[in-house]
């Protein structure tokens, strides 16, 4: 496509700063006052750092005048898992984004649903402490939807399929986190919306008559389980399970059964439990075949 890059140039350079500057703010740039845990700085994280202590997202802080905090705080993350996974979604939708709509463009749209979702988190929800890119990366999920409307395919880049079910995973697992993280993703969506439907689809032709399937399969009649295709499939799905088993030991860790009460997992499990047959279209009041399995 004339004037733009075929390189990510945007989608590298921010994925490349926020790593150095959780490298920065996690292993070095610690006040000698506080103490942090081998723990803390391999894999669950921190928020002792200057650097987190100088851009995370507060709403005194912002009504005080530092207004920076706005934006800022995409900058950071905390722990190993929040980086990996807002780096991995944002390679894959920045690159798919980028690549139909150039550096600016996508830059706009990535600032301008950061700044809708600060907006929102800091005046209307009243966060003091906000941090993570993923407010820009929903905004630029909700830009990639309506590219994909607008070319009739979610495959209008070169971005492989598995990698378009990974960032799948990331966009539903992002909403089942917890109240205030699914504020700041559905704000920061709800920015992309707006941004991106002033640059993303701006002098667009509208297509008629496109299906969910067209657009998801659109090239469903020439899908030919060939061998090498089978074997590829099966490789996709490996990696696929070992995504989703990275995400329940981040939601559930190893240690999960050591750190609670043996009485509040009891009641934790009859809950879940309770819940699970509450979906089944019987009703059962003996939930022992089901604890055991």
């Amino acid at each position: 496509k004339k004037g733009v890059r075929s390189v990510p140039i945007f989608t590298i350079t921010f994925c490349t700063i926020i790593f150095v500057i959780y490298i920065l703010d996690n292993f070095f740039i610690i006040p000698k006052t506080e103490t942090v845990t081998l723990k803390e700085k391999l894999w669950v994280g921190h928020n002792k750092g200057y650097i987190n202590n100088a851009l995370h997202l507060s709403e005194k802080k912002i009504k005080s005048g530092q207004v920076w905090r706005l934006m800022s705080s995409s900058l950071l993350h905390i722990g190993t898992w929040h980086i990996v996974s807002n780096i991995t979604a944002m390679l894959i939708v920045g690159y798919a984004v980028e690549s139909q709509l150039g550096l600016l463009k996508t830059a706009i749209c990535f600032g301008g649903s950061v700044l809708i979702s600060g907006l929102y988190m800091a005046f209307v929800y009243k966060l003091q402490e906000g941090e993570g890119a993923s407010t820009g990366i929903y905004g630029l999920i909700a830009v990639f939807v309506m590219l994909a409307v607008k070319n009739g395919t979610i495959m209008f880049s070169n971005v492989p399929l598995v990698a378009l079910i990974v960032l799948a995973v990331y966009t539903i697992g992002g909403m089942l986190v917890g109240k205030t993280t699914a504020f700041e993703h559905i704000s920061g969506f709800v920015g992309g919306l707006l941004f991106g439907g002033l640059g993303a689809l701006a002098g667009a032709s509208r297509k008629r008559n496109i299906t969910v399937r067209q657009i998801i399969l659109p090239n469903f009649a020439h899908c030919v389980m060939t061998p090498r295709l089978r074997c590829k499939s099966s490789i996709e799905i490996v990696l696929i399970l070992a995504i989703l088993t990275l995400a329940t030991k981040e939601a559930f860790p190893m240690n999960f059964y050591e750190e609670i009460p043996p009485s509040q997992i009891a009641a934790e499990k009859q809950y879940f439990i309770s819940a699970i047959f509450k979906l089944l279209p019987y009703k059962q009041d003996n939930y022992e075949y089901l604890d055991n399995y």
